[in-house]
């Protein structure tokens, strides 16, 4: 027979009538109507008898008090013998249509009376481990997994709180009872599935992933770990070939084994949150990609992280869409990401485009990085970005890479600046300030913290992909002033990308001034043009044309005697500014602005060193660059 505890149906703790507790409290059970005592129990299972009276502790609380199903009188009476106000209660109803079983699995060894309709526990599989919960009477078993029988037959239903249920009353804190809440949910067209805070729990990814979150589902992680191992996904959002919702709230995903991912939202998953507090360890794949399959869109989510610990490998945000069949795209997500390392920072790869959010990142090797595939990265946006101390380059732009937007923020570099594909046809990549009107104080910091330059040496502060017919208007401004740049001997250069370019193996450097083409290719430089040489031995640089025609240059720099054969490249033309233009005037942005030829627009802004020595400049400089 079910043994029911009296402790919610009779008091649940002795007080006095100012409402403080009472330390050894005495409760007496009897017949209804009687002075006939009843036995009680110090658990459902009825195996140990009480002492009567049952005394309680200090905190005027009692252990369990269990009878059978019954009509009963009490009493509570101060240790000194006292009834308390309200006592002797008589004509108590014991049962009726609820019951106080310890655990779950306690239910499954009591039979419970036809009169009982609910049931409820004080755990899982023992009391207190967090899978407490309410269960009521079902007629016949329920089709899912949040159910439990008692041993009289009868089937009980969990009742959710509101939409949330906890992972412990699924089965304590395993994989397995993360899945079912998740499933249980599902069925149940979607709510929240609570972690118990201070709990780790381990996922085992195997190959594939360990936690599913499906439609509709959002997994409360909130003062909780993912500890991940196998070769898998800790977590993965999405899956489906329907729309979706839900998503990851709060808690560590940490890698404790060999997993790909950190946290994967994949298929037509859109409108999802992914917002771990943090993602922890290096992936081989990523800490957190958002991707799509054959036929499949993932978009309109939004992703917040901060990433540790993720300097030796993989990257740390990818958006990565698919090219084959159907083809799958990667659009519109919203991210916040603040990173520590990863061989890429942020990567839009394939099919990804019209992403959009902040990132910062320091560590990593390459900071941001869009397109590197045959799928399209159009249109991607970057606000305000904080990248600093990158091992290899802090932005890098590939030939399917279009319109890649950087809005403000402090690019800084210790070793290659920007890079971007030559072959890129259509190739937009910008950096703008605040404000797209040349002249406003919103800028880009390009900034080394010691940038050392010998004597004709040459540094890239800004290095873009211009599509045709597409002018820019650029200034600088920077703690580097006018002062600053007539006295060390520094200029700056922009390169303007309107096609003059010769790439030949007839180029010969003939006397100290005197440029040669033996195929009279120079036919489209003219006196005053300022030319960049590569591919030489000795001869690399920037020149200024001081007489032109088809078959020579002469240029005012001395030049290295050197013959043809080498592939060498003579492109331009460029406009080289110095101190007394005032291009570098921070109160005087107006004295800076130019504007690329109609046909092109601006490749290249380089500061130079023309001294005569070695300069260590310990400067920032800022390039702002604006839609033409």
């Amino acid at each position: 027979m079910a043994m029911i505890n009296i402790i919610g149906t009779v008091a649940p703790r002795a007080l006095d009538a100012n409402g403080d507790t009472l330390s050894g409290a005495l409760l007496y059970v009897y017949e209804a109507g009687t002075t006939t005592a009843v036995t009680t129990f110090t658990d459902s299972g009825g195996g140990t008898a009480n002492a009567h009276p049952v005394v309680s502790d200090a905190n005027g609380a009692w252990g369990g008090i269990y009878i059978a199903a019954q009509s009963v009188k009490v009493d509570i009476k101060t240790s000194a013998g006292v009834s308390l106000d309200g006592y002797p209660a008589d004509d108590i109803e014991v049962g009726g249509d609820a019951a106080m079983v310890d655990t779950r699995a306690a239910v499954t060894t009591t039979g419970i009376p036809a009169s009982v309709n609910v049931v409820r526990t004080g755990g899982y599989t023992t009391v207190g481990d967090g899978g407490e919960g309410i269960y009521y009477r079902q007629g016949s078993e329920p089709s899912h997994t949040a159910k439990v029988q008692s041993s009289d037959g009868a089937w009980w239903e969990l009742m959710p709180d509101g939409n949330v249920v906890k992972v412990e009353q699924f089965g304590g804190s395993t994989l397995a009872a993360i899945n079912a809440a998740i499933v249980y949910q599902n069925a149940q067209g979607g709510g929240v599935v609570k972690g118990r805070v201070g709990t780790t729990y381990a996922v085992n990814s195997g190959s594939t992933f360990g936690v599913d979150i499906t439609i509709g589902v959002t997994l409360d992680m909130r003062g909780c770990i993912l500890s991940g191992t196998g070769t898998g996904s800790i977590v993965r959002i999405g899956g489906s070939t329907t729309a979706f919702a839900g998503g990851l709230l709060g808690g560590e995903v940490l890698q404790a084994g060999s997993c790909i991912r950190g946290v994967w939202v994949t298929g037509n998953c859109r409108a999802a949150r992914i917002r771990p507090d943090i993602i922890t360890g290096a992936f081989s794949t990523a800490q957190c990609e958002l991707s799509s399959g054959d036929g499949e869109i993932c978009y309109y989510n939004d992703v917040e992280f901060y990433a540790a610990g993720g300097s030796t490998s993989g990257v740390i945000l990818l958006f990565e869409g698919t090219t084959t069949g159907a083809e799958g795209f990667v659009n519109r997500n919203r991210f916040n990401v603040q990173s520590n390392g990863g061989v890429i920072g942020l990567y839009f790869s394939d099919n990804a485009s019209t992403n959009w959010g902040f990132f910062t990142s320091a560590g990593a090797g390459t900071g941001i990085k869009s397109g590197s595939g045959t799928g399209v990265c159009n249109f991607n946006q970057v606000l305000y970005p904080l990248i600093e101390s990158e091992t290899t380059i802090a932005l890098e732009t590939g030939s399917n890479s279009v319109g890649l937007h950087i809005v403000g923020g402090n690019i800084s570099m210790t070793s290659t600046d920007i890079t971007e594909d030559a072959s890129a046809s259509g190739t937009t990549f910008h950096v703008t300030g605040t404000d797209s009107t040349p002249g406003t104080s919103g800028a880009q910091n390009f900034s080394g913290a010691l940038l050392a330059l010998a004597n004709n040496d040459e540094e890239v502060v800004g290095h873009f992909s211009v599509a045709n017919n597409r002018v820019y208007r650029v200034h600088s401004h920077g703690t580097l002033d006018a002062a600053s740049y007539s006295a060390t001997g520094l200029i700056s250069r922009i390169d303007f990308a309107t096609g003059n370019s010769v790439t030949a193996t007839d180029i010969s450097f003939t006397a100290a001034d005197t440029i040669s083409s033996a195929a009279s290719a120079f036919g489209s430089f003219t006196a005053g043009d300022i030319i960049f040489i590569s591919g030489t031995a000795s001869n690399n640089g920037t020149f200024n044309v001081l007489t032109a025609s088809a078959s020579t240059l002469t240029v005012t720099e001395t030049i290295t005697t050197e013959a043809a054969g080498a592939s060498m490249t003579v492109a331009g033309p460029s406009t080289e500014f110095t101190a007394t233009a005032k291009t570098y005037t921070r109160g005087d942005p107006a004295a800076t602005v130019i504007a690329g030829a109609s046909g092109g627009g601006i490749r290249r802004v380089v500061i130079r060193n023309q001294s005569g020595g070695t300069l260590d400049i310990s400067y920032n400089v800022a390039v702002e660059i604006a839609g033409g």
